[in-house]
C-alpha cells in the first residue's frame, strides 16, 4: 500500500482519481427506484426520504435529502453540508475499517436538483426499525440482537481517539436504522454527526435542530451540552421502544405540536410499572432476569442527570451478559467478521471454524486497537482523509528531526507564540516544520493546551473551506508523539514577516502585496458563514505570517483561534493569554478577554504599521514592559483627531528609504498611515472592518498601477 507521502507526490489529479467515487445522474437515480414509486418508498428520515431500489443488478437503499416538504426545517445550504459531510465520512471509511452496522456507501448523486446517496446492503434490508417495532413478527431474540448490534456501533463511534474527538451521532432514531434479513441493525443516516474527521458541531451557535423528535435529550436544547451521553439517552429511548413494542410518541413521522413537551421519556423511565410488552414473554428464548436487566438498563440511559447514565462500553458489557446473548453466542451474527479476527465474548472463545464467514459479537483487543488508530496504524496507510481526499501523514518526532537536519540552526526560521519554526526537506520537497514547545521565554503554554491547539489546527486545515484559501498554509501531516508535537506544511518558506519587515530589500511593492493579500485573508475569515460564527484569529503577529518565495503571506498559527469550525472558546487553555505582545487589542484587555473581529483589525493595523515603518515589536520591548507596538502612533492619532484635522492630514509614517522607492506615491503613504491608525483606534467602533480595509487598499495608486503584478484581476473588486 502506498504511504500518504507517496500518494501526495502522485499529484492532486492522480490522487483524486485514486479515491474517485461512483457518481450518477438524476436519470439513473430515478430509474433505480422505478421513478420513486410508492411501492419502493420505505419511509422518511430526518431531512428527506428513503427508497428501495435496484442498481446494476444489486439491491440498494436510496436516501434523498429534500430541501422542501421535509419533516424538519431545512435552512439554505444545510443539506448540501450534510451531503458533503457524509461523502467525506464514507470515503474515509472506504480507506479504513467500516463498522459492520454502518450502511455501505455505493454511489452518490448531485444532479438535477437531487442530493442522494445509494447504499449497498447485503443481506437485503427488511424494513426500518421504526416500521418493525410494533409488529408481532419481530420477536424477542431479534429485538435483543438489534439492540446489541446498534450498541456495538455506538461503542465504536464513542471510542476515544488520540487525534480527534469521538463521533457523536446526535440524531439517533428508529427511522434511521434499517434491519436486514439477518436482523442486523444498519445505521444509514448521520445528518447531524459531529467529531472524528468531521466538524465539531457540539457548540454550534444558532443551532436550530436538537436531534430527532421523541429521542432528544432535554439537555441538548442548552448550548454546549452535547456529549456522548446525549446519544446514550436516545439509545435508551430506542431500547424502551424495542422492549415495549411502542414507537416513541414523537417519532420522525409525527413531529410534536408546537408548545408540547418533546420528551416524556424521563418521567416514563422513573415509573415502576412493567415496561415489557407481555407478548414478548411468551417465547421459549425469554428469560425473566433478562427482562429485568434490560429494563433497568433502559431506565439508566434516560436518567435526567447525564453523569449517571452509563457509557456505551458499560451498556455493551451489560447486554453481553444477558442469558439470551450467552445462549446464542455461537450462532448469532451480531457483527460482521473483520480482518479474520476471532470472537471474544465474556470469556467464551471460539475456533476459526466457528467464526468463519460469520459476524462476531465483539472484536478482539487487537482489532479494537486498530480502531483507535495509533501512529503505527496510520503509517500503514490508515490516515485521516481531507475533504479534497488527500491524506494527512502521521510523522514521528525523529522524522521531523530528519527533515530539518536535527533542527539545525541554519534551518531555523523563527519563534512563534508557542514554539519554533524550521525549514525542512522531505526527499526533494521543501517543507516548513512547526514545533510546539511546553513553554518559551515569552509565553506560558502548557503541553496539555498545545495538544488542543494541534487538534484544532488539524480540524481547521482539513476543512476545504479554510484550507483552500491561498493565504492559509497547507498541512501535509503532524506529529503527536507523547509530549512532542509538530506540524509539517507544504510550503517553501522565505522568511517570517517579522524578519522581513525591517529589511531594506523588501520593496514597497512587495510590502503592498503582503498587506493586501493578508487583508483579503482576514476579510475571508471574518465573513459570516452560518451556522458558524466568524473566525477570529486572536493572536495575529508578524511572527505568525510566513512569506513565500513569491512574497505571498501565509498564516500558519491558530493557537488562540475561535469561531468557524473551532467552536469552543478554549477558555481554560487561553485563560491568561490576550494575544501577542505588541499586537494585543487594548479593548479586549479591558473587557477581560472578550473578542470581536475588530480585535483582529487592531492587530492587522499593527502589522501594517510595521510594514510601512520598517519597525517590529522585539523581545527587548517585552523586557522593557512595553505592551503595544503602536503607542506613539496612537498618541498622534488622538492628537490629530482632537484637532479635527485627521482626515485632511498628509502625515506619513512610511520609512524614508521606502518613500524614495519608485513605486511609492506620497498620497498612498498618507492613506496607509491613516488606515493603520484607524485600525488601532482605542474605540473599536471607530475601526474599519476588514472588508473596508480591502476596499481602501484597492484604491491605492500603487495598486491601480500594478494590479496585474499584484495578482488582482480587477481593481475595485475583491480578488
Amino acid at each position: 500500500m502506498r504511504t500518504a507521502i507517496e500518494k501526495w507526490k502522485m499529484g492532486p489529479d492522480r490522487y483524486r482519481r485514486l479515491f474517485a467515487t461512483f457518481s450518477i445522474k438524476a436519470k439513473q437515480l430515478a430509474e433505480c427506484t422505478d421513478g420513486f414509486s410508492p411501492q419502493n418508498f420505505i419511509g422518511n428520515f430526518q431531512f428527506g426520504e428513503v427508497y428501495r431500489g435496484t442498481f446494476q443488478g444489486k439491491d440498494v437503499i436510496v436516501k434523498i435529502w429534500k430541501d422542501e416538504n421535509s419533516l424538519y426545517t431545512v435552512k439554505p445550504g444545510d443539506n448540501e453540508e450534510r451531503y458533503r459531510d457524509e461523502i467525506h465520512l464514507q470515503k474515509y471509511f472506504k480507506e479504513n475499517d467500516l463498522h459492520p452496522n454502518m450502511a455501505k456507501f455505493y454511489a452518490h448523486c448531485d444532479d438535477g436538483g437531487y442530493r442522494a446517496i445509494i447504499y449497498h446492503l447485503q443481506p437485503k434490508a427488511i424494513d426500518t426499525l421504526h416500521n418493525l417495532i410494533e409488529k408481532d413478527t419481530f420477536t424477542w431474540p431479534q429485538r435483543i440482537k438489534v439492540a446489541l448490534g446498534f450498541a456495538s456501533l455506538l461503542e465504536f463511534m464513542h471510542a476515544p481517539h488520540p487525534k480527534y474527538l469521538p463521533y457523536l451521532i446526535r440524531n439517533i432514531d428508529a427511522a434511521h436504522i434499517l434491519v436486514d434479513e439477518d436482523y442486523e441493525p444498519i445505521l444509514f443516516d448521520v445528518s447531524m454527526i459531529s467529531g472524528g474527521i468531521l466538524t465539531d458541531k457540539r457548540n454550534i451557535w444558532y443551532q436550530y435542530v436538537d436531534g430527532c423528535y421523541g429521542y432528544i435529550d432535554p439537555l441538548c436544547a442548552r448550548p454546549g451540552k452535547w456529549s456522548d451521553k446525549c446519544d446514550v439517552f436516545s439509545y435508551g429511548v430506542l431500547l424502551l421502544a424495542l422492549i415495549g413494542k411502542r414507537v416513541s410518541k414523537y417519532n420522525a413521522e409525527s413531529p410534536p405540536i408546537s408548545g408540547s413537551s418533546q420528551n416524556s421519556v424521563i418521567d416514563f423511565g422513573k415509573r415502576n410499572c412493567a415496561l415489557l410488552h407481555q407478548s414478548l414473554a411468551l417465547g421459549s428464548d425469554f428469560y425473566s432476569t433478562d427482562a429485568t436487566e434490560i429494563t433497568n438498563l433502559a431506565k439508566k440511559c434516560v436518567q435526567s442527570d447525564p453523569q449517571r447514565r452509563p457509557t456505551m462500553k458499560k451498556i455493551m458489557r451489560c447486554l453481553q451478559n444477558l442469558q439470551i446473548v450467552q445462549h446464542n453466542a455461537s450462532t448469532w451474527e451480531i457483527c460482521k467478521l473483520l480482518n479474520g479476527d476471532k470472537a471474544i465474548l465474556t470469556g467464551y472463545h471460539y475456533s476459526d471454524s466457528t467464526v468463519k464467514d460469520r459476524r462476531l459479537l465483539t472484536w478482539n483487543s487487537g482489532h479494537v486497537s486498530q480502531f483507535n488508530r495509533g501512529s503505527d496504524y496510520c503509517r500503514a496507510g490508515k490516515n485521516t482523509l481531507e475533504e479534497d481526499y488527500d491524506t494527512l501523514e502521521v510523522f514521528s518526532y525523529k522524522e521531523l528531526s530528519m527533515f530539518t537536519n536535527g533542527f539545525n540552526e541554519q534551518n531555523f526560521i523563527g519563534k512563534f507564540q508557542f514554539g519554533r519554526v524550521f525549514r525542512g526537506m522531505i526527499q526533494e520537497k521543501k517543507v516548513m516544520v512547526k514545533i510546539w514547545e511546553p513553554s518559551n521565554e515569552i509565553y506560558l503554554a502548557s503541553q496539555h493546551g498545545n495538544k488542543g491547539r494541534l487538534r484544532d489546527e488539524i480540524a481547521l486545515l482539513r476543512d476545504a473551506r479554510f484550507s483552500s484559501h491561498p493565504n492559509m498554509v497547507k498541512l501535509i501531516g503532524y506529529c503527536h508523539e507523547e509530549e512532542k508535537l509538530g506540524a509539517v506544511y507544504d510550503l517553501d518558506p522565505h522568511q517570517t514577516l517579522y524578519n522581513l519587515s525591517p529589511k531594506d530589500d523588501l520593496t514597497w511593492l512587495q510590502r503592498i502585496k503582503i498587506a493586501y493579500e493578508f487583508a483579503c485573508l482576514l476579510e475571508f475569515l471574518h465573513a459570516r458563514n452560518l451556522p458558524y460564527m466568524p473566525f477570529l484569529v486572536r493572536n495575529l503577529d508578524a511572527n505568525h505570517i510566513i512569506v513565500d518565495k513569491d512574497y505571498s503571506p501565509k498564516l500558519f498559527d491558530f493557537g488562540m483561534s475561535i469561531g468557524g469550525i473551532i467552536l469552543d472558546a478554549r477558555i481554560d487553555r487561553n485563560r491568561f493569554l490576550f494575544g501577542c505582545y505588541g499586537y494585543m487589542d487594548a479593548d479586549a484587555l479591558l473587557d477581560g478577554g472578550i473578542w470581536y473581529t475588530f480585535s483582529d483589525v487592531y492587530a492587522y493595523g499593527c502589522v501594517l504599521l510595521g510594514l510601512i515603518s520598517k519597525k517590529v515589536y522585539t523581545e527587548e520591548d517585552v523586557k522593557n514592559g512595553s505592551v503595544y507596538v503602536s503607542d506613539s502612533a496612537i498618541a498622534y492619532y488622538d492628537e490629530e483627531k482632537s484637532k479635527a484635522r485627521f482626515n485632511q492630514a498628509r502625515f506619513s509614517l512610511v520609512e524614508r528609504k521606502l518613500s524614495e522607492d519608485g513605486d511609492h506615491f506620497a498620497r498612498d503613504g498618507a492613506e496607509l498611515t491613516r488606515l493603520a491608525l484607524q485600525c488601532v483606534a482605542l474605540d473599536l467602533f471607530e475601526r474599519p472592518s476588514m472588508k473596508q480595509v480591502v476596499k481602501r487598499l484597492l484604491n491605492l495608486q500603487v495598486v491601480r498601477k500594478h494590479a496585474k503584478e499584484l495578482g488582482i484581476r480587477q481593481v475595485g473588486k475583491k480578488n
